[in-house]
């Protein structure tokens, strides 16, 4: 299981590009990190991307996002965060 738990940072970096590349269609690109999450042997609770003031659901027109994450590996919850201007 040690060697899964990378995925899960791995997968909210390339969420992160993809927002910074400019795609905006968050709820598509929070379904296809569980996936991914999923695909790779984790249990996603959630991946959410959100403002990072609010943490309301992030909309196209705001500039400062966070992505949340939290899956389980086996019986361990692992939780992690990445903030980022566009």
């Amino acid at each position: 299981e040690r060697r899964l738990a990378p995925v899960v940072y791995q997968t909210l970096q390339a969420t992160a590009r993809q927002v910074t590349d400019g795609r905006s269609d968050f709820e598509t690109l929070e379904a296809e990190a569980r996936d991914q999450l999923s695909a790779a042997g984790l249990r996603p609770d959630y991946f959410n991307i959100v403002n990072s003031q609010t943490l309301k659901p992030a909309t196209p027109d705001d500039t400062e996002i966070t992505l949340l994450v939290a899956a389980f590996l086996g019986t361990t919850r692992l939780i992690d965060n990445l903030s980022l201007t566009r």
